[in-house]
């Protein structure tokens, strides 16, 4: 509490007498409240040593008796224990010993039913091993039977092929020397013959013709006199009459021996007879039979104009001559002889 402040001008022995009847008796309270309250603090500390002397000892009394029951209980606990693992493992060995005794029989009882369904299950397999094995061998005894026979069969049926392809070829091999000799080969010779005597006269008229053009406007007469000329056309002409000869020939071959002509040669040697007939009745017969040149004039009649016969065909020359080879190759081919290498075609005029 803050003393008031003492007013400037008042004594201070008069504010003491004002305050006095305050504080005295707040002095006496105070005192007697503070004696009191030591008397108890000094009451509570004594009983509050008291109390922790008795708690302590308490304490320890207990400490002592709960370690005394520790010890007891775990002398007690450790001797069942012991107790009990004994049992436990007396038990435990009596079990196991049951156990390894009824395992024991339970194992033999079992190997002996295995050992005994083995036995049966091999007796079993071996049987049917058995029984597969005669199955199986008489059925590969069967289809070796079967094969061996189909394979004697098929021998039988290639001896017989070999056989008609060997008497084919021979039949083949003297079919085609018939025809070689008795047509192609002579046919292709007359040919080849009325081809030559048409390029000699065409190779003397085109030296006439160079001769003439070194002549100029006196043509021919300039180098040959009239005897010559007459060589020049006797010449000339007879080669012509000779080519005519060979186509003649060919002819006659032709009618003798059409039966020996191919299927696919027929339609060129038929035309080719035809300018030969027509060749012969239209320019070298009697001179009464001749056609007049208009006949043959494409400026006159145009598309229905004659075609002029040819003296020699080119293409049925080729055509037989090739046939010659072909045929010749295949004979050699099937009569084993080398073949001769023949030569190139030449190119038509």
């Amino acid at each position: 509490m803050s003393i008031p402040a003492v007013p400037h001008g008042e004594p201070v022995f008069e504010w003491a007498k004002l305050l006095g009847p305050f504080l005295l008796p707040g002095l006496t309270t105070a005192i007697v409240v503070g004696g009191f309250s030591l008397l108890f603090n000094t009451r509570l500390e004594r009983q509050k040593r008291t109390y922790s002397e008795d708690l302590l000892r308490l304490g320890t009394d207990l400490n002592k008796s709960l370690q005394k029951e520790l010890e007891n209980d775990r002398t007690l606990r450790t001797e069942a224990l012991e107790k009990q693992k004994r049992a436990y493992s007396e038990e435990l060995l009596r079990l196991g010993t049951d156990l390894n005794k009824s395992l024991q029989k339970e194992l033999e009882t079992d190997r002996a039913q295995r050992t005994e369904a083995l036995e049966k299950q091999k007796r079993v397999y071996s049987e049917e091993l058995l029984r597969l094995g005669v199955e199986f061998n008489t059925s590969i005894q069967s289809r070796l039977e079967t094969e061996r026979s189909q394979r004697t069969e098929a021998l039988e049926h290639l001896k017989r092929d070999l056989q008609d392809t060997l008497a084919g070829r021979s039949r083949r091999a003297e079919y085609l020397k018939a025809q070689l000799s008795a047509l192609y080969g002579p046919l292709v010779f007359l040919l080849e013959l009325c081809d030559i005597y048409f390029q000699t006269a065409y190779a003397i008229n085109e030296t006439a013709s160079a001769i003439s053009r070194k002549g100029g406007r006196q043509g021919i007469s300039a180098f040959l006199n009239d005897t010559e000329v007459e060589a020049w056309l006797a010449s000339t002409n007879r080669y012509y009459r000779l080519a005519t000869e060979s186509n003649d020939d060919a002819l006659k071959f032709l009618r003798a021996n059409w039966n020996w002509l191919d299927e696919d040669d027929r339609e060129s040697a038929v035309k080719f007879v035809q300018d030969v007939v027509r060749t012969n009745v239209e320019f070298r017969e009697v001179e009464p039979r001749r056609l007049s040149s208009d006949f043959y004039s494409p400026e006159l009649l145009g598309s229905e104009a004659l075609e002029l016969p040819a003296g020699r065909r080119r293409d049925f020359i080729i055509q037989m001559r090739n046939k010659l080879y072909t045929k010749q190759r295949e004979l050699s081919g099937l009569t084993g002889a080398p073949e001769t290498s023949q030569p190139a075609c030449p190119a038509e005029e």
